[in-house]
C-alpha cells in the first residue's frame, strides 16, 4: 500500500513539475515560434526591442527597455488578454481596462442586443459627471487664447472657426450605468460656449445641438458607434452640415452637400477601438452606418498626399471655380469630416494636432482656419497659444 501511495505521489510530483516547466517554457517558446495567432487589438504601438548600444545612456536605459519589451511581447500575451477581457465583461460584468466603461445593452429594431462601451481616458467620465466646473480665470484664458488666434489670422486675411465635437456620453447618456449619470447641471462645454457667446464675437460651432436635434427628429438614427469612441458617418455628416452652413454665411459659394447625395451602407464588423482596448474586438460586433456617394461624379477630390504628417487634399474642380484654401487643426473626430469638407476648397490641409501652428498658416495662406476639438479635451488646462 505504501509503495502504491509513493508511486502516485511520484507521478503527481512529475506532473506538477511538467506543468510548471510548461508554464514557464511555453511562453518563451511562443516568443520565438509565435504559436499564438490572436491579433493585438489595443490600438497602440508596442515597445520596440531593446537597443544594444555601448553608451552610458543606452546601458542605463537597458533594464527598463527590456522590461517594457518583455511586458508587451511575452508568450501568449494576446490570447491571455482576450480570455481576461471576456471573463471580466461576461463573467464579472466589469471592464478589464480603466480606459473603458461598460454601458447598458440596447435592443435594436431587429431584436438584436448590443452593449455600449464608453471612453474613460483623459478624465472623460469625470468630465461627463460635471462635478468640477471651469473657474472664471480658466474661462478668461480660453477666451484670450482663442481671440488671439482669431485676431492674428484676421490680420492675414483668414477667418477662424472653433468647433466642438461631443463625447458619446453627451449624445447617448441613457446607456451609461446609473452610477455614471451626470451629477452637475452643466458640462464644461456648456460653460465655455455660454461664456464665449456672452463675452466674445468668436465664431464657435457647437455640433452637439445638431446631433441632439437629429436624435429628437429621427428616432431610428444612430450617430455614434456603440463600441468605438467616435461618431459614425451619419453623425459626422450632421456635424459637417453644421460647419458648412456656418462657412456658407462667410463664403456664399459654399453649397453644403445634401444627405440624399449619399447612400447608407450597413456593415457588420468586429468591435471598434474601445473593444480593442479590452482586447476582445472579435467578441463584440459593430453595426457600422457608412455613407457613400451615390454618384462618382460628386466625388471631385483627385489628389491626396501626406506632407510631413499633414494630409493635403487638392481639388482641381474647386480650384477652377476659385474656391479658397482651408487649414484645419483636428483630433481623431475630424478624420471623417475630411472628405466632406474637402469638397468645398481648392486645397485643404488637415493637421492632426490639438495645438495651433502658425507656420502652416504662413505656408498655405488659407482663407478659412478651423480648430476642431472633442469636448473631453476641455478637461485639460487652457491652451497656451
Amino acid at each position: 500500500m505504501n509503495h502504491r501511495v509513493q508511486t502516485i505521489r511520484r507521478i503527481a510530483d512529475i506532473a506538477l513539475i511538467a506543468l510548471f516547466v510548461a508554464a514557464i517554457g511555453l511562453p518563451v517558446l511562443d516568443m520565438v515560434f509565435k504559436f499564438d495567432t490572436t491579433p493585438n487589438t489595443e490600438g497602440r504601438a508596442l515597445a520596440p526591442p531593446p537597443k544594444l548600444e555601448f553608451s552610458t545612456t543606452a546601458l542605463k536605459a537597458l533594464p527598463a527597455d527590456i522590461k517594457a519589451w518583455t511586458a508587451d511581447h511575452f508568450g501568449f500575451r494576446n490570447l491571455l488578454i482576450r480570455w481576461h477581457g471576456i471573463m471580466m465583461v461576461e463573467g464579472v460584468g466589469v471592464s478589464s481596462s480603466q480606459q473603458v466603461v461598460l454601458g447598458k445593452h440596447e435592443v435594436d429594431a431587429a431584436g438584436q442586443t448590443h452593449r455600449w462601451l464608453y471612453y474613460a481616458a483623459y478624465n472623460t467620465m469625470e468630465y461627463h459627471l460635471a462635478r468640477v466646473p471651469f473657474t472664471e480665470e480658466e474661462l478668461k484664458q480660453w477666451k484670450q487664447v482663442l481671440e488671439a488666434r482669431r485676431d492674428w489670422l484676421a490680420a492675414r486675411g483668414s477667418r477662424y472657426v472653433f468647433v466642438i465635437a461631443p463625447n458619446s456620453q453627451s449624445i447617448y447618456p441613457e446607456f451609461l450605468s446609473d452610477e455614471n449619470q451626470r451629477v452637475g447641471r452643466r458640462s464644461r462645454a456648456d460653460e465655455l460656449i455660454d461664456y464665449l457667446r456672452q463675452h466674445s464675437t468668436l465664431d464657435v460651432i457647437d455640433t452637439r445641438e445638431s446631433l441632439l436635434a437629429a436624435r429628437r427628429d429621427q428616432s431610428d438614427l444612430r450617430t455614434y458607434h456603440r463600441t468605438d469612441t467616435h461618431w459614425n458617418d451619419e453623425g459626422s455628416f450632421i456635424a459637417y452640415r453644421r460647419i458648412a452652413e456656418r462657412l456658407a454665411k462667410h463664403i456664399p459659394a459654399i453649397k453644403p452637400l445634401e444627405r440624399d447625395q449619399f447612400e447608407r451602407v450597413v456593415r457588420t464588423t468586429d468591435g471598434g477601438d474601445l473593444a480593442g482596448v479590452l482586447g476582445i474586438k472579435d467578441h463584440f460586433k459593430e453595426v457600422r452606418l457608412d455613407l457613400e456617394f451615390k454618384s462618382p461624379l460628386v466625388r471631385r477630390v483627385p489628389r491626396e498626399r501626406y506632407d510631413d504628417g499633414k494630409l493635403i487634399v487638392e481639388n482641381a474642380e474647386a480650384a477652377a471655380r476659385g474656391a479658397p484654401t482651408m487649414v484645419m487643426f483636428r483630433d481623431s473626430f475630424g478624420a471623417t469630416l475630411q472628405p466632406f469638407l474637402a469638397e468645398h476648397f481648392a486645397k485643404s490641409v488637415f493637421v492632426w494636432s490639438d495645438q495651433f501652428h502658425p507656420e502652416y498658416v504662413e505656408e498655405h495662406k488659407p482663407q478659412i482656419v478651423i480648430t476642431q476639438m472633442v469636448e473631453r479635451f476641455l478637461w485639460r488646462k487652457p491652451p497656451v497659444k
